[in-house]
């Protein structure tokens, strides 16, 4: 019924803390929206330096039915990447 009732889905925004993500993986393809860098330690690039954030937006997020690995659990929904730490367990404390 809600399906044909022509109302639109919306995109929610999932914030990510963690050690950042791949954004050239083609899972991400689509999802991403521009991430932010505050481990202070590695300049302003949000990119994975050690998978974990990678893998925690994959859960959350992967494309479905793309012909990769795995599907999310989050269907439509954008990721915001922010890095909190350049290698699992490690974050800079202020």
């Amino acid at each position: 019924a809600v399906r044909d009732s022509g109302l639109q889905r919306r995109e929610p925004i999932v914030s990510l803390m963690d050690t950042g993500i791949k954004a050239e993986h083609p899972e991400f393809d689509g999802r991403l929206l521009k991430g932010i860098n505050l481990d202070g330690l590695r300049g302003e690039d949000d990119a994975d330096l050690h998978g974990h954030g990678t893998a925690m937006a994959g859960i959350i997020a992967a494309n479905s039915n793309n012909g990769e690995g795995i599907s999310g659990i989050a269907d439509r929904v954008k990721i915001r990447s922010i890095r909190m730490s350049y290698k699992e367990g490690v974050a800079p404390v202020d």
